[in-house]
């Protein structure tokens, strides 16, 4: 898909990571273009190409630390790929409509500018297609500001469903642009107000609401959210 989907600072680093923590930092994906994954509501172009294959033809060493031994090893750093022979709109809707869902709370707007803790959606199941709940009660938590402010909230426009739900022991969701999530947690910690252990699958065209765009198809299987 076209680069103008991704945010600007991930523009400036398109095919190369942007650094460790951040998104494609692994060895396997820092030289993959974002853009070839990157879906949303900020491009400029009509069309882009669905990325099906991605595939390496050039590559050079590294080292990879094991215990106390560097070992040297191939990654790639020049990519081509194949696409689905048929173009697709770039651009995309902005916050996630869910399907189904089962103790979706956590739910944010664009750029993680506030966060919402949904009370009324805890440890039930929700679907968006069957009209709009209002006058939820929710605690809501805006960004750079440390105090929580709990009340009603009258709708959910403004916000899409997380696929990251720190306060879910147990919750999946479906949402469209189509994406599964599912996870599993044990070990609440009272001090960081999250759980200690977890297991987190996905599958899809994933939200990332702070950067505000859709990055897919892709699919995670792991012990951290993802």
């Amino acid at each position: 898909m076209p680069i103008s989907a991704l945010p600007p600072h991930l523009q400036a680093n398109n095919s190369v990571a942007a650094g460790r923590g951040t998104d494609w930092d692994t060895g396997l994906m820092a030289y993959i273009p974002q853009h070839w994954f990157a879906f949303g509501p900020n491009a400029t172009e009509i069309f882009g190409w669905l990325t099906l294959i991605p595939i390496p033809y050039k590559f050079r060493f590294a080292h990879f630390k094991f215990w106390k031994f560097n070992i040297p090893i191939l990654i790639p750093i020049k990519w081509t790929r194949i696409v689905f022979p048929i173009p697709l709109p770039a651009k995309w809707r902005r916050y996630p409509v869910l399907l189904f869902g089962f103790n979706v709370q956590r739910w944010m707007n664009a750029h993680d500018e506030r966060r919402l803790k949904i009370h009324d959606y805890k440890n039930r199941f929700q679907s968006s297609l069957f009209g709009k709940r209002k006058h939820l009660k929710v605690t809501m938590e805006d960004k750079d500001v440390e105090h929580l402010v709990t009340g009603e909230l009258t709708n959910l426009e403004d916000f899409g469903p997380s696929p990251i739900q720190y306060w879910s022991a147990v919750a999946f969701q479906v949402t469209w642009p189509l994406h599964a999530a599912f996870q599993v947690q044990w070990g609440w910690s009272k001090i960081h107000q999250s759980y200690k252990r977890k297991i987190f699958s996905r599958v899809g065209w994933r939200w990332d609401s702070g950067d505000d765009y859709h990055n897919g198809p892709s699919f995670f299987f792991g012990f951290t959210f993802n």
